[in-house]
């Protein structure tokens, strides 16, 4: 922050400095000339992305174990809120992160940085997933791995829906602001949840997770993390009440069971919004080895998120069923970790060598870049949907 600037309002003085999914926690944010950002590093942010990558993937080892073995047990251990409620975390983080940089990167800039933070790990995760085990492998695409919404498509990783939707968040983000109208992003964004909240409530057919096209997918319910998110720099410079925040939060999770399962992850979005708001607002610090092992889940989340589902389910094809449950759902949980923290390290280096390659285009071969890629993806898309 330059001497003598006050903080925008609604942000900390320790506000993060980095892209979604995750940007490493454990070094200084980049001055803001050369970076493009003014925002430094916000633990308790890296905080929730590590809690929501281990709540994903707990979730999916309960998930993937119980149904190895045809037992209950451990869905109760890894209840399903946590994959719900992860996710919506993400989400509400990157719409939050996305109306603060759209402020301090022009257009071409923000979309570069957003599709070099995305793919690159992406792919990389895609060939490990067929080398883990070619028996367990689901199959790639050209259209699964462009990351675009053409409904029912093979699924390598079998959590890249999310990239999906995030992807799709990014293009109409830089649609928005290379049209001059990153000032309406607000607006945008409530009409956006007035959208979702009233096709919840109608008689629009509603796809699965994974299975909407370019033209539903602004509909689903997922998305309200994103549009919720972008909506909070708003709702904290009106309010700071982070403990009533927080609250909301945990009574959504305790009342999980109460909403319609059709609508869970829309309630979860909106919780997860509130959360967010609550750790930039309380500016969370754990002492010592707990905020070192948080900070490094932050750093490592993308990692984990996704590789751990091809990880446990290579696992299990080859520990089912002559280990028992009992010790194969510890076994996996303890394999997708170290596989989550490996490339997550890796990760980190490919972040920061994305950064310096977006730093380096010029500005404009770096918009029309932008440009042909957000016209490219939006054409492919409407062609599939239609």
């Amino acid at each position: 922050m330059r001497a003598g600037v006050p903080p925008r309002p609604g942000l900390t003085a320790r506000t993060a400095a980095f892209d979604c999914p995750a940007e490493p926690a454990t070094r200084p944010a980049a001055p803001a000339a050369q970076s493009g950002l003014a925002l430094p590093t916000e633990h308790s942010i890296q905080y929730l992305r590590g809690v929501a990558a281990l709540a994903v993937a707990l979730a999916h080892a309960g998930h993937y174990t119980g149904r190895a073995y045809d037992v209950a047990w451990p869905n109760l251990v890894s209840r399903g809120w946590l994959g719900a409620y992860g996710v919506a975390i993400f989400f509400a983080i990157s719409g939050y992160l996305m109306a603060e940089i759209i402020k301090r990167q022009e257009p071409g800039e923000f979309l570069i940085r957003r599709l070099l933070r995305i793919y690159p790990t992406f792919l990389l995760a895609v060939a490990l997933s067929l080398a883990l085990s070619p028996v367990t492998f689901f199959g790639t695409s050209g259209t699964h791995l462009f990351l675009l919404p053409a409904g029912p498509d093979r699924s390598a990783l079998l959590v890249e829906w999310t990239l999906v939707h995030e992807i799709y968040f990014y293009v109409g983000i830089f649609l928005l602001a290379a049209a001059g109208l990153a000032r309406a992003i607000p607006w945008v964004a409530a009409a956006w949840i007035v959208l979702i909240v009233a096709a919840a409530f109608s008689d629009i057919p509603h796809p699965r997770i994974g299975l909407a096209d370019f033209l539903e997918l602004p509909i689903m319910y997922a998305n309200t993390g994103f549009a919720a998110g972008l909506l909070l720099p708003h709702l904290m410079r009106r309010w700071h009440a982070p403990r009533l925040f927080a609250g909301v939060c945990l009574a959504s999770i305790l009342y999980f069971d109460v909403f319609p399962n059709h609508m869970v992850r829309m309630w979860a979005g909106f919780a997860a919004a509130l959360l967010v708001a609550a750790a930039i607002q309380a500016r969370w610090r754990l002492p010592g080895l707990l905020d070192i092992a948080l900070l490094r889940a932050g750093d490592w989340s993308y990692g984990l998120y996704l590789i751990h589902v091809p990880v446990i389910r290579s696992m299990l094809f080859y520990l089912a069923p002559s280990v028992p449950a009992a010790a194969a759902f510890p076994a996996v949980i303890a394999g997708m970790l170290a596989a989550g923290c490996a490339l997550g390290v890796v990760d980190v280096a490919l972040h920061r060598r994305a950064r310096a390659v977006a730093a380096s285009m010029a500005q404009r071969p770096r918009f029309l870049a932008s440009v042909l890629f957000a016209a490219a993806y939006c054409a492919a898309g409407l062609w599939y949907a239609l």
